[in-house]
C-alpha cells in the first residue's frame, strides 16, 4: 500500500519542478511511511511513498523496467501476481524485485493497456512509458484504491488523494456548487466530481491515457447481471464458499502481521472464520463499542471472537471522541458526511497498534442485498395497493408522531418509506438514502446559492440488470460502495498506515454474486440469503439471526447533548461559511426540531458540520 503522485506536461520540452513533485509526494506521508523516491525525465515526473507490505528489504518505487524504457508507481495490492510472475519469467523477464509493482510493469510491456484485465486486486498506479512518450493510468475494477486527476491548460496532474494534487500551482481550487449540492443531499460527492471543479476522479474499472497531448478515458470491466449462475440454494452457497475462500487465502498473504476487523455482524464474523481456518496462529480481530448500549455491538464480537479463538481487541468510543472529527476531516480533502468515518478511523488505529495490514467485511451488503432499504421493492408494492384514503391517514399519523433519537427509529424509517412511496424505483431508493427530501432543496438552499447550481441534473450511471433488486444493487456497487464506503476506508486505514483489504470485493466474488438469481439475495424480508446460508454451520446462530446494524454512531442523541456546543459555534454561527449555501433560519429550525425529538435530522446536521469544519479547514470559501 502506498501513495502515487505525478505530472506529465502537454509540451515535450516541458520542465517538472522537482521541489513540486516533491510537495506533492510529502502531502500523502501518512499513506506510505517506510519510503518515498521521485522519478523525471524531462517533461514527466513520478513520485511515491511506500508501506512496506511485500519484499520489505526491496521495491522501493518509482520501478523501471530491465532497459529503463518505462517506469511505474503504484498503490494497492494485486495477489495473483506469483502467477503472473512466473508467466513474465517464462517469457524472459528479469526482475530486481519481489514486488507486485514489478509484475504489473513486465505485464504492461508484453500487453499494453489489456493488462489490467490480468490483475486480481485493488490498485491505482502510473507507467510512464519513454518510448513515445505516453503515460498510463488505471483504477481497479471496484475503485477500493482512489485515483485523483486534474488536467489544466499545460499539464496533467495525478495522485492518490486531493491534498498532494493542490500541492501543484497549476491546479485551481475553485469549489463546483454542483458538488455541494450532491454533498448535502448524500453526504459524499460520486465520481467524476469532486468539490473542486479542476479536480476529478479516475472512475472505477477505467483506465486513463496520455499521449500526444490528448487525454482519452475508458472503461475496461463491467458487471453483468446476468442469472446464469446456479438457481439452487444448496449449490450456489457451495460456489460462493469455494470462492470466498479463496479470496481470503489470496489476501493473507503479507510479509507483515495482519490481522481482520471484527463488529459482529455476518460479514466481518465469515471473514474472520476463514482467516482462522486458513491460519496456524490465532487471528487478531479489532472491534469497536459505544457507552450507549442500543449501538454496542461488542458482546456479538465477542461471541465470533471466542469461537474462533481470536487475539481479540477492543475500544469504547465516547462522546468526547468526536473532537477526532477535526483531524479525520483533513485525510478526505472534501467534505464528507458519512459519520461512520469517526469509528472506522478508532478502529484503524487500535488495529495499526498490533498490525499492518487488516481485513474487513466491506461490500458484502451491495452483493447479496443487506441492506433494508431493498426491503422497499416488496413493502412499496404492497402499500400501494392500501386504498388512497388509507394511505393519506397513515401519512398523516406519521407526520404527528415525533422521531426520537433511537437506534432503531421506526418512527422515522416509516415516515421517510411512505413520503418515497410515489417516487419511481431508483428516486424512491435514492430518497431514503438522502440527508433530506429533494423538494427540501427550495428552502434549504440559500437563493444566490440556487442561482448558482441552475437545473442541478446529474445523470446516474446506466445499468443493464433486468430485476428491479439488481438494478438497485449495480447502482450501489458503482456509487454509495466506491464513493462512500470505500472512500471512507481508504482514508480511514490510510491515515495511520493501515492497509485495508476487502475479500468480499475480489471480482470473482463479485461477478459470481451478481449471476445469482435476485430470490437468492432477498426473499420478502430475509436478506443475504445465501451468505447466511453457506455459513450456517460455521457461525454462530445469534450471529446468522440477527438484524443488519451496521457501523452507526449514537449521532442522533450526540447532536443534541455532547455535540450541541460545536454545532452552536460551527453551523449556527453568525459568522459560518455554509452560509453561502444555506439558509441561517431554516437550519436553525432543522436542529430545533431535532433538538426537540420531534425530527431526526442527523444525517443533514452532521453533513452541514462536516461542510463547515472543512471549509474552515481547507480555507476554500471562494
Amino acid at each position: 500500500m502506498c501513495g502515487i503522485a505525478g505530472i506529465v506536461t502537454r509540451e515535450l520540452t516541458g520542465r517538472i519542478d522537482k521541489s513540486v513533485l516533491d510537495d506533492m509526494t510529502r502531502a500523502i506521508a501518512h499513506r506510505g511511511p517506510d519510503g518515498h523516491g521521485t522519478w523525471i525525465d524531462r517533461n514527466a515526473g513520478l513520485g511515491s511513498r511506500r508501506l512496506r507490505i511485500i519484499d520489505v528489504d526491496g521495491g522501493d518505487m518509482p520501478i523501471h523496467n530491465e532497459d529503463g524504457s518505462c517506469t511505474i508507481v503504484y498503490n494497492g495490492e494485486v495477489y495473483n501476481f506469483p502467477e503472473l510472475r512466473a508467466e513474465c519469467e517464462a517469457r524472459g523477464h528479469i526482475f530486481k524485485t519481489r514486488t507486485d509493482t514489478e509484475t504489473i510493469l513486465h505485464l504492461y510491456e508484453d500487453y499494453g493497456p489489456a493488462c489490467v484485465n490480468r490483475l486480481n486486486g485493488m490498485f491505482a498506479f502510473a507507467i510512464y512509458d519513454r518510448r513515445d512518450r505516453s503515460l498510463f493510468v488505471a483504477r481497479d475494477r471496484l475503485g477500493i484504491k482512489p485515483l485523483y486527476y486534474a488536467d489544466t491548460l499545460e499539464s496533467l496532474v495525478f495522485g492518490s488523494e486531493i491534498k498532494a494534487l493542490l500541492k501543484h500551482p497549476e491546479v485551481s481550487r475553485d469549489i463546483d456548487p454542483t458538488a455541494v449540492d450532491l454533498y448535502l443531499r448524500k453526504r459524499y460527492i460520486p465520481a467524476p466530481r469532486t468539490i473542486y471543479r479542476q479536480i476529478r476522479k479516475l472512475p472505477a474499472a477505467h483506465t486513463l491515457a496520455m499521449k500526444d497531448s490528448e487525454v482519452s478515458i475508458t472503461p475496461y470491466w463491467s458487471l453483468d447481471y446476468d442469472d446464469t449462475g446456479p438457481k439452487d440454494l444448496d449449490e450456489a452457497a457451495d460456489g460462493l464458499r469455494d470462492r470466498l475462500r479463496a479470496s481470503v487465502e489470496r489476501q493473507m498473504i503479507s510479509d507483515v502481521p495482519l490481522g481482520a476487523f471484527l463488529s459482529g455482524g455476518v460479514d466481518s464474523s465469515t471473514i474472520v472464520a476463514l482467516m482462522s481456518e486458513l491460519s496456524d496462529r490465532p487471528i487478531k480481530t479489532f472491534a469497536i463499542g459505544f457507552e450507549e448500549q442500543s449501538y454496542n455491538e461488542l458482546s456479538h464480537a465477542r461471541t465470533v471472537a471466542e469461537r474462533f479463538g481470536t487475539d481479540h481487541h477492543e475500544l469504547v468510543v465516547r462522546p468526547d471522541a468526536v473532537d477526532l472529527a477535526r483531524t479525520v476531516l483533513t485525510h478526505f480533502d472534501e467534505p464528507f458526511g458519512d459519520s461512520s468515518a469517526l469509528p472506522t478511523y478508532l478502529v484503524s488505529k487500535l488495529a495499526r497498534e498490533h498490525v499492518t495490514v487488516a481485513l474487513s467485511g466491506t461490500g458484502a451488503d451491495e452483493l447479496f442485498a443487506g441492506y433494508e432499504r431493498y426491503w422497499a421493492i416488496p413493502i412499496a408494492q404492497a402499500f400501494n395497493r392500501l386504498p388512497r384514503s388509507a394511505r393519506r391517514v397513515l401519512r398523516g399519523t406519521l407526520d404527528a408522531l415525533p422521531s426520537g433519537h433511537a437506534k432503531r427509529n421506526l418512527v422515522h424509517r416509516a415516515r421517510s418509506f411512505v413520503r418515497s412511496t410515489d417516487l419511481d424505483l431508483f428516486d424512491r431508493h435514492l430518497q431514503l438514502q438522502q440527508s433530506f427530501p429533494t423538494p427540501y432543496a427550495d428552502t434549504l438552499y440559500a437563493p444566490a446559492f440556487t442561482d448558482e447550481l441552475g437545473t442541478g441534473n446529474v445523470d446516474l450511471p446506466g445499468s443493464r440488470a433486468s430485476s428491479d433488486l439488481a438494478r438497485l444493487l449495480d447502482l450501489d456497487t458503482r456509487t454509495t460502495l466506491v464513493d462512500d464506503y470505500l472512500v471512507k476506508d481508504d482514508r480511514s486505514s490510510m491515515a495511520v498506515s493501515l492497509e485495508l483489504r476487502v475479500p468480499f470485493l475480489d471480482h470473482t466474488v463479485v461477478e459470481y454474486a451478481a449471476s445469482l438469481p435476485d430470490a437468492l439475495k432477498l426473499r420478502g424480508l430475509k436478506t443475504k440469503r445465501v451468505l447466511k446460508h453457506a455459513y450456517r454451520h460455521v457461525l454462530p446462530e445469534s450471529i446468522t439471526r440477527r438484524p443488519k446494524h451496521g457501523f452507526e454512531l449514537p449521532i442522533a442523541r450526540w447532536l443534541s447533548d455532547d455535540l450541541s456546543t460545536l454545532v452552536q459555534d460551527t453551523v449556527l454561527n453568525e459568522a459560518a461559511s455554509i452560509r453561502r449555501f444555506v439558509s441561517a433560519e431554516v437550519v436553525q429550525g432543522l436542529y430545533t426540531r431535532h433538538k426537540s425529538g420531534y425530527e431526526n435530522n442527523s444525517r443533514l446536521l452532521w453533513s452541514l458540520l462536516g461542510l463547515e469544519l472543512w471549509l474552515q479547514q481547507s480555507g476554500d470559501v471562494s
